[in-house]
């Protein structure tokens, strides 16, 4: 499977860390995503039902995020 680009919304936090996200019906893990991103990700290659995503543009950050000092 080829990388493809996708709009994921972010909407849990997986036990590692990462921003947890559909895309058609497939759960995409991104490192350095958080809950209430709206992120542009690559999608690697998964297994049946998850992904690796990697976080390629910021679209609308989570309403959580500070602006780090």
């Amino acid at each position: 499977m080829v990388a493809s680009a996708a709009e994921i919304d972010i909407t849990d936090l997986g036990s590692s860390g990462e921003g947890i996200g559909k895309h058609d019906g497939l759960t995409i893990f991104v490192p350095g995503a958080l809950p209430g991103d709206r992120i542009s990700a690559e999608i690697g290659p998964g297994k049946a039902r998850y992904a690796q995503g990697r976080l390629v543009k910021m679209l609308t950050p989570g309403t959580d995020r500070i602006r780090a000092l």
